[in-house]
């Protein structure tokens, strides 16, 4: 009697574990199913499986916006201090972020942990803050990246000269 309690038990683990298993399974093809909102394309002739570069203002170009809110786009006043700050550099000063082969920074598209460098502190004084983002320079590109999701959500492009 033992021993059929014994494999009862085994055949019970062995069943949670597989339904487990697959929803994890199944959770993670949804994931992938879905893909990143760059990966739609668009309409105006762009080939499918190009990725779209947003390293502009994108759609709210000209609009002004003299304040941050949450995930919005830098606003005028942060790209002017960002700007301001790293043209009065002498060249060579500043530390460049490196982004992994292989990996491009694009708008929408995610950061992986531990890319990146951080603002320094002199210049994320005079930025506003953004509670639940951070500002990083990756390459030649100051980026807006959510923390918790590490999706880019404004790029300066060639800001850090």
């Amino acid at each position: 009697m033992s021993t059929r309690r014994l494999s009862s038990r085994r055949l019970a683990a062995a069943a949670i574990g597989s339904l487990v298993a697959g929803a994890v399974l199944l959770n993670s093809l949804s994931a992938f199913a879905q893909g990143r909102p760059d990966d739609r394309g668009d309409s105006h002739g762009q080939e499918q499986g190009q990725m779209r570069q947003d390293h502009g203002r994108g759609p709210e170009q000209g609009k002004s916006q003299n304040g941050p809110q949450g995930g919005s786009p830098f606003a005028d006043n942060e790209r002017s201090a960002i700007s301001g700050y790293y043209g009065k550099l002498p060249p060579g000063q500043v530390k460049h972020g490196r982004i992994p082969p292989g990996h491009q920074v694009v708008r929408g598209g995610t950061l992986p942990v531990g890319y990146g460098a951080p603002l320094p502190p002199g210049l994320q004084k005079r930025l506003p803050p953004r509670p639940g983002y951070e500002r990083v320079v990756v390459g030649s590109d100051v980026l807006l990246v959510e923390i918790a999701s590490r999706v880019i959500v404004d790029i300066l492009t060639g800001a850090v000269k």
